[in-house]
């Protein structure tokens, strides 16, 4: 039995509730103030939500939305006490109560059992109800906290226990999992309504001691193999995330002492993850979901954990782009969650100072095997991000080997994504999708086909002399049999390089058993005029030129890219260089050069290559082995 504060004891603080009564001085802040109100006033006017009910998640969508309308609901009726708002939010719960279906997986096979499942729509819910009640509580009629409590164990507790009890046959899909969002969405929400009800429900306390293993597993094991980093990507980092500090928030609050995993590195580390994969502000990921913007949550994180360097990007951001549902940079889940209201509850009052930069940083994080590499951090002018790791992870794509290229603020390479999502897409036909597929990402194709899957690359940095350092990857084990008689490659790597901070080198190599034809594949979103060994990408502020080189005969060919759905994403462009014969042995380069002109060499060497470039008036000659390594003078 723990000793637990008397409400409000989740993450709106007593601090925060006085914050949402005091005028705000900042026009900013004022502005969000008003577009609470007005949400706050619509949603008072009615207790339904507008979806589409045949749509793809329709019912989690469907929580999202009431999320928002409570959640705002609660910050006005906090700000101004007006009793229309508690009554809207009552009124909201009663509708939550009376879903046949909480969950869209069940409505598609037909079963109303509400202990059937615990799936994302009951965890998001279960935090939806846990906040109403814990600005509520005092001011309930003894039939409506019946009516909180009662939900709260039909529909939540009881669920989230035979889920994750051992003869569940479910309970592995997400509890205690180290890298999956499902299990900080579910236990963080089923956690925060178990804080609140811990004295009104007898399920709440073992709910409350489940969701704290369960959410444990994925800080220290999980979060901490991959050094802060978030192998699902930046997407759902926003999502696995927000569930997870509002929880972790709102255990210190509810019990006044600092959470144990709250005093972890890797959680401090973790909240740089999204920044560094999407440099100011462009997608530069990889897997499922790679778009990310800032939430709320991560100014609470940034704040309680001491990085003022991350609150001082963020509320930069937020404070310059606010969401715009109309522009498509922005996510769905601004339209369907409270971010308003979050917003106007965590952005700091005063803006910490900006930190140094970091210059010319090379980082790999472990076990994912994701690299990036960036002339400075944060912010960056030239950034390379990079993907190993396994396929063996929630949500991968067939991506091993890719990367993205941003300058500035545009983006000139990147891989095809996946949006929005399909029945298809977690079915068992998932990679028939091109949008998953290796051919809509930018790595190398062996005979017309990727890496194998399951497959892992293991990725490594590489001491090429002369103060250089790239990336080197060994994708040897992946590269799949060659017609049942042995392994297609007897080695297949790849080399990033940048030089002079504003170029990038990619350095190819198979060794293959049999005859291959080899391709270098590349996708851009820009303009591009095709030369004979290169092209032009050209942006709007920025201009990238892309050298070819082999050590064979290769051509250089253009393709239109052929998403599932055309008129969902980004148009974009594929570059080939694709070897003109089958070979058994090759080399192939490519450089890009942002602003300036360059141009490469591959020279076979002994048993190794020489890869000779130019970046404006700098040249550098690489000596390699065959194997891609840094090779002695």
């Amino acid at each position: 039995m723990i000793k637990l504060a008397e409400s409000p004891r989740l993450f709106v603080t007593r601090e925060i509730r006085e914050r949402l009564r005091q005028l705000p001085a900042d026009p900013f802040l004022r502005r969000l103030q008003r577009r609470v109100t007005r949400a706050a006033n619509e949603y008072a006017g009615s207790a339904s939500a507008e979806y589409d009910p045949g749509g793809y998640n329709a019912h989690l969508i469907r929580s999202r939305l009431f999320q928002k309308r409570i959640w705002t609901l609660l910050a006005e009726y906090v700000r101004t006490g007006g009793e229309r708002f508690r009554d809207a939010v009552v009124a909201h719960v009663r509708a939550m109560a009376g879903w046949e279906y909480w969950s869209w997986i069940r409505w598609r096979e037909k079963n109303p059992d509400p202990e059937s499942i615990f799936d994302l729509s009951y965890g998001e819910s279960g935090a939806t109800l846990a906040l109403a009640w814990d600005l509520l509580e005092d001011n309930l009629s003894a039939e409506e906290r019946e009516l909180f409590i009662e939900t709260a164990r039909a529909r939540v507790l009881r669920p989230f226990l035979r889920e994750t009890s051992e003869s569940s046959p479910g309970c592995t899909n997400w509890f205690c999992h180290p890298h999956t969002n499902w299990n900080t969405v579910c236990a963080g929400g089923g956690g925060m309504l178990a804080l609140v009800m811990y004295e009104h429900v007898p399920e709440a306390k073992e709910v409350f001691a489940r969701a704290e293993k369960s959410i444990a597993v994925l800080i220290r094991k999980g979060l901490k193999s991959c050094g802060g980093g978030w192998p699902e990507g930046t997407g759902y980092w926003n999502y696995a995330f927000r569930y997870a500090f509002l929880y972790l928030l709102s255990c210190e609050n509810a019990t006044g002492r600092r959470h144990p995993l709250m005093r972890l590195r890797q959680l401090r580390e973790c909240l740089e993850f999204p920044q560094v994969f999407c440099p100011n502000g462009r997608a530069a990921g990889f897997n499922d979901n790679d778009r990310w913007a800032p939430l709320p949550f991560h100014l609470a994180a940034a704040r309680a954990l001491g990085r003022d360097d991350v609150l001082h990007s963020l509320s930069g951001v937020m404070r310059s782009e606010e969401p715009d549902p109309g522009r498509p940079k922005w996510p769905y889940d601004f339209v369907c969650w409270p971010y308003s209201a979050l917003l106007l509850m965590f952005y700091p009052r005063r803006r910490p100072r900006a930190p140094r930069p970091r210059r010319d940083v090379l980082r790999i994080y472990p076990e994912m095997d994701w690299g990036v590499f960036a002339d400075r951090l944060p912010g960056p002018g030239f950034c390379v991000t990079v993907r190993g790791g396994s396929t063996r992870v929630p949500h991968a794509n067939r991506d091993l080997l890719s990367w993205n290229l941003v300058v500035g603020e545009e983006t000139f390479v990147r891989g095809v994504q996946h949006a929005p999502y399909l029945d298809s897409t977690f079915g068992s036909r998932r990679w028939e999708l091109y949008d998953l597929s290796p051919h809509a990402k930018n790595t190398v194709l062996i005979n017309g086909v990727g890496l194998a899957h399951p497959g892992a690359v293991r990725t490594a940095v590489a001491d090429l002399g002369a103060g250089l350092r790239g990336i080197r990857m060994d994708a040897t084990g992946t590269t799949g049999p060659s017609r049942g008689d042995g392994p297609l490659a007897r080695f297949c790597g790849r080399l990033f390089v940048v030089l002079q901070g504003r170029a990038l080198l990619v350095v190819d190599r198979v060794s293959a058993n049999f005859s291959t034809l080899l391709e270098s594949r590349l996708h851009t979103p820009r303009r591009v005029m095709l030369g004979e060994n290169g092209a032009v990408l050209a942006g709007r502020k920025h201009r990238v030129e892309v050298s070819y080189a082999c050590s064979v005969p290769a051509g250089l060919f253009r393709a239109e890219d052929a998403p599932a759905w055309p008129e969902a994403g980004e148009c974009s462009t594929m570059l080939r260089w694709v070897t003109a014969a089958r070979e058994r042995e090759v080399a192939m380069a490519t450089l890009l050069t942002a602003d300036v002109r360059g141009s490469v060499e591959v020279v076979p060497e002994g048993r190794g290559y020489a890869v000779r470039t130019v970046v404006g008036r700098e040249k550098t000659t690489l000596r390699l082995t065959a194997k891609l390594k840094g090779r002695r003078r």
